[in-house]
């Protein structure tokens, strides 16, 4: 007997994150001058695996990158260091932007996501943040939601601007 294995002709996959709010990036600035001097993570960013989301303020416009992380406190801190590197990844260009936001006393939001679930064609199950693959999934999907979002062109999403520079 030949068992032959049925595959559908489409899958539809719904994500669901929850996003929290984390707080504020903070910034010190040299005593009596304007030059920064040190940035601050906020302190509820969790030590966990998740994806978060970086908004900066631009007036009426936003500059939004999202990532992954196993630690999700170590990633964004990440995001506070100066680099000096020649290598322009898109941690680094938006550690600048960062920067010279703060510098600009603009507003630095950090979102995390620790939990989530995931719906594949009706099995449905939690989203094991432990895992790199889940992580990415849920990255995509969110940057994929922030695009949705965008329908005014108001929000630049630095994961698509990146991506359009490399293909």
């Amino acid at each position: 007997m030949i068992y032959v294995k049925r595959t559908p002709k489409s899958v539809g996959v719904e994500l669901a994150l929850r996003w929290r709010r984390a707080g504020e990036m903070t910034a010190s600035f040299l005593p009596g001058s304007q030059e920064l001097f040190h940035i601050w993570p906020p302190p509820s960013v969790p030590a966990g695996a998740g994806v978060y989301r970086l908004t900066i303020s631009v007036d009426s416009r936003s500059m939004v990158y999202i990532g992954e992380g196993a630690c999700l406190a170590a990633r964004v801190r990440y995001y506070t260091r100066r680099h000096n590197t020649k290598r322009k990844t898109t941690q680094t260009l938006f550690s600048e932007e960062i920067r010279t936001a703060l510098n600009e006393h603009r507003k630095v939001v950090v979102d995390v996501a620790t939990t989530g679930t995931i719906n594949i064609t009706g099995f449905e199950r939690r989203l094991i943040m432990e895992h790199v693959s889940d992580r990415r999934f849920a990255e995509a999907a969110a940057v994929m939601n922030e695009w949705e979002r965008d329908k005014d062109g108001l929000i630049e999403i630095w994961n698509r601007v990146l991506d359009d520079q490399k293909w």
